[in-house]
């Protein structure tokens, strides 16, 4: 595990229902190879991505009934802090500085922590709904079996993967496998999720990469492969603009935020 002691996960990964008292924070789960896994509490971290918290005292109201000890684990990406959550920098400097609230890393947690138990986590992501779980679809936003623009993304990744894996002593493979590099970046497949997150540039941006990279080496050489990763690609071009035009990555949008319980907002601006 790349000399990892600690790893922090989604709750969902040891309570597929969310249930609340699922699991107790002050409990440390040990995994393989002398790996300790950390659970992050799901709806006290995602609410860094949304208008809600109003003070630090609010937020110790609204998190009191999501544990059930004294510990409160919390994981987010920085840009919610001030880029994507309004004012939510000010916010969290201010619940950092409450005296009611002691900040512990992990490596501080799991010397205190009174159990340790193994664990196997469950194949998941931080957005990985119990919904998704109960139809065993861990990865929603990035490989979902009913979304045929990831199915196309994930054609073309294979293809280029293997093409480009089996031709590591060939002239060009140093710049062919930087470019592949890139080109593994997972936003494209966020981007074409419409749950509810949609761009079909940056869907197509990441996914072109793979051609860069194919013609990086030798023309002749995968001169098939290169035939074959265009024509999904002008396939995958065609497929984002239907759903565009016909409406149909809103229709997956609205019903995502549907059954979302607070809004979402990213850089600043709340999505609809």
């Amino acid at each position: 595990m790349l000399g990892r002691k600690h790893v922090a996960r989604s709750e969902i990964a040891i309570n597929p229902t969310l249930s609340p008292g699922g699991y107790r924070e002050s409990e440390c789960f040990d995994g393989k190879d002398n790996l300790h896994f950390f659970f992050r509490s799901r709806n006290a971290s995602d609410l860094f991505s949304t208008s809600v918290i109003r003070s630090a005292n609010h937020f110790l109201r609204l998190t009191k009934r999501m544990r059930r000890a004294d510990f409160l684990i919390t994981a987010f990406d920085g840009e919610n802090l001030g880029h994507h959550s309004p004012k939510m920098d000010n916010r969290f400097e201010e619940i950092v500085a409450h005296p009611g609230v002691k900040m512990l890393t992990h490596s501080e947690l799991f010397r205190i922590c009174s159990i340790h138990q193994p664990v196997r986590p469950l194949a998941s992501s931080w957005s990985t709904r119990p919904e998704d779980m109960k139809k065993h679809i861990p990865y929603p936003l990035w490989k979902h079996p009913d979304n045929p623009i990831h199915k196309l993304q994930w054609e073309i990744f294979s293809t280029t993967l293997r093409a480009i894996s089996t031709r590591a002593h060939r002239p060009g493979f140093s710049k062919a496998r930087a470019l592949l590099d890139q080109a593994l970046s997972s936003d494209q497949f966020w981007w074409a999720s419409a749950m509810p997150w949609w761009g079909i540039k940056e869907a197509l941006l990441g996914t072109r990469l793979f051609l860069a990279a194919l013609e990086a080496l030798p023309n002749g050489s995968l001169a098939s492969v290169r035939k074959t990763v265009e024509r999904k690609l002008s396939e995958l071009d065609e497929k984002l603009s239907e759903w565009q035009k016909t409406g149909k990555a809103d229709k997956i949008k609205r019903a995502f935020l549907n059954h979302e319980p607070y809004a979402r907002y990213f850089g600043g601006e709340k999505v609809k």
